[in-house]
């Protein structure tokens, strides 16, 4: 027994013939029930997307322009291996009421049509209280302002507030903590990221270098390190020049000096001689 949805790809010629010729029996589920139904809509997609998007959370987060492809697939992996266990299928397969058999568990999960009217037409406080704390995930902006509507106006009667009132100001104080924690944490990683990701920028303008195996430094980075290296490389070399021009001038003056002492010698050698002359 083959059981699928009604979509139109299941419902070929081509298909049944195929499901015939191979005495396959075809079951098709009947409209619009593939949530209550079907064992992957009933116990594994959920749990799937919702730890799919804690790995990709982390991204997210980043303010990255783009998840790359590994990165959704590694997330992706983890996700499923999270989630595709032998008891979520199991529990899958019994939610549905297909093993073992139920029928009970998908009628009662089926709305009535005279309680729907009723709840879309006169809709209660608890219930305009209820439609806004759902779920982990943040309330719908246009619900939570009319369910504030709603309870500013309890506020304003002289009567003490009934019990759904009182819960949803319970779950407000609540969700005001949640919320005003994950602002400071969210504040703290956002400027991690932006740290991170202006270190990416810095990276990606031109080409990079390795330098020393493990340091890496952009074109115009590398070009400001070399100017840097050449100039304080001319100041040594004029430094020395300047060393060596001053000892070549004190050399100059002691062999100056050394020759003008030589010529007073000589002269006063020549003035000691008596010179002899013949008449």
């Amino acid at each position: 027994m083959l059981i699928c949805d009604g979509h139109d790809s299941h419902i070929t010629g081509s298909f049944i013939a195929h499901c015939v010729q191979h005495k396959i029996a075809l079951m098709m589920l009947p409209p619009h029930t593939s949530h209550l139904l079907q064992p992957l809509d009933v116990s594994i997609f959920g749990p799937l997307k919702k730890a799919l998007t804690r790995a990709l959370s982390p991204l997210n987060e980043a303010q990255l322009a783009r998840i790359q492809k590994v990165e959704w697939l590694e997330s992706y992996t983890t996700a499923r291996d999270a989630c595709f266990t032998t008891q979520n299928i199991n529990s899958a397969w019994q939610g549905a009421g297909l093993v073992p058999f139920s029928r009970s568990k998908a009628l009662r999960m089926l709305p009535t049509g005279s309680n729907k009217v009723e709840q879309t037409d006169i809709p209660t406080v608890a219930h305009v209280f209820d439609t806004v704390f759902i779920n982990s995930s943040s309330p719908n902006p246009t619900v939570l302002q009319n369910a504030n509507q709603v309870l500013l106006a309890r506020l304003e009667c002289p009567e003490p507030l009934d019990t759904p009132s009182r819960s949803y100001v319970r779950k407000m104080a609540g969700e005001t903590e949640r919320l005003t924690t994950r602002l400071i944490i969210n504040k703290r990683e956002t400027e991690k990221l932006r740290m991170v990701n202006k270190k990416r920028r810095e990276y990606t303008k031109g080409k990079r270098a390795i330098l020393q195996g493990h340091h890496h430094i952009s074109t115009e980075e590398l070009r400001k390190a070399v100017r840097k290296a050449e100039k304080e490389a001319n100041e040594r070399k004029k430094k020395k020049q300047k060393k060596t021009n001053q000892q070549a001038k004190k050399m100059d003056e002691t062999s100056s000096s050394d020759e003008e002492e030589e010529k007073e010698e000589d002269f006063d050698e020549i003035g000691d001689c008596i010179i002899v002359g013949s008449n």
